[in-house]
């Protein structure tokens, strides 16, 4: 699935849209802190453990590549 992030948000939420989900985090995307917390709310929304979220692709980018197991 693709995931949009935007950093330095007001609030932590997901939202989806057309297919895309939009996570808005108030980590700041140094040293990874941001893609820790984008896993953690793509749990909860989607009702899976922490552990079967991968980011595959776009680690350093806003627009990431998210595997589910």
């Amino acid at each position: 699935m693709i995931v949009k992030v935007k950093t330095k948000a007001s609030a932590n939420k997901v939202i989806e849209a057309s297919g895309t989900y939009i996570v808005y985090t108030t980590a700041s995307p140094h040293k990874g802190e941001a893609n820790e917390k984008v896993v953690e709310l793509l749990s909860k929304y989607l009702k899976v453990s922490k552990s079967n979220i991968r980011i595959t692709k776009g680690s350093k980018s806003k627009t990431k590549t998210v595997e589910i197991i």
